[in-house]
């Protein structure tokens, strides 16, 4: 579960959101974003979710995000 994030974290998302490398169709997705930065920051092995492509561009942006793993749901 994501909650409870300031105006410093939103920041960081605004920022790894526009760097991200999505595909032509898709908008940034600040939702997806603070998830990605939640996994790296607690150490989670495992995403579960049904926007793989959206999360797996977010954590590429992510120094430390590449032993997580993204589950399609």
């Amino acid at each position: 579960m994501v909650c409870c994030s300031t105006g410093a974290e939103w920041r960081r998302v605004g920022e790894l959101i526009g760097r991200a490398d999505l595909s032509p169709n898709k908008k940034p997705d600040p939702v997806d974003g603070l998830v990605a930065l939640t996994a790296v920051e607690i150490d989670a092995t495992i995403v579960a979710t049904s926007d793989q492509d959206d999360i797996r561009a977010y954590l590429d942006q992510i120094h430390g995000s590449q032993a997580i793993t993204v589950l399609g749901v």
